[in-house]
């Protein structure tokens, strides 16, 4: 892991732990354990660090649905799947820490969700899903996704899996 990664990985643990009052560069110069001069080498201010992170687990939520996309056929199916996949794999703190970084109100940071969330509505609408359909799975991959970052009403991950592909083969049988 690069070292400008380690430290988006430690200020996502001080937003977890300690929320996101307490992310400051010096903590998290101490938490990733590099000099503040080294920190500021690769994030100039925390606004510059909450944007790249958020940055980099856009970019790395949407190589796993580019990865799903060549066996899953369909693109709101890739979606549906890498969702589950990160929830599985537990490496999703960094998304979770920088989507909650996001609420302090950073419009810059926003924008870029709604770039990304942008380009994955125009994908969807070119699968051959209806786009009423391809809006219900994506809306439970999401309602699951955010149930799990804000740990409410969170259903076992087995019971998502089992909700998302039943969903998902209703629609390839044309039951929906």
């Amino acid at each position: 892991m690069s070292k400008r990664v380690e430290i988006m990985h430690s200020a996502a643990r001080i937003i977890r732990r300690d929320g996101f009052n307490r992310l400051t560069l010096h903590a998290v110069a101490n938490e990733a354990e590099v000099s503040k001069g080294g920190l500021l080498y690769h994030f100039p201010n925390k606004e510059r660090l909450v944007y790249e992170m958020n940055a980099y687990a856009l970019a790395r939520f949407h190589e796993l649905i580019e990865e799903k996309r060549s066996t899953a056929g369909s693109y709101i199916k890739a979606y549906a799947e890498a969702t589950l996949e990160e929830l599985r794999s537990g490496s999703n703190f960094l998304i979770n820490a920088s989507l909650l970084a996001t609420l302090a109100d950073h419009k810059e940071v926003l924008d870029l969700w709604k770039e990304y969330n942008e380009r994955w509505q125009k994908l969807f609408a070119s699968d051959a899903f209806h786009t009423d359909e391809a809006s219900m799975i994506r809306l439970l991959s999401d309602g699951i996704w955010f149930s799990h970052i804000f740990e409410i009403n969170t259903m076992p991950l087995s019971q998502s899996e089992r909700l998302l592909q039943k969903l998902l083969g209703r629609f390839e049988q044309g039951e929906v």
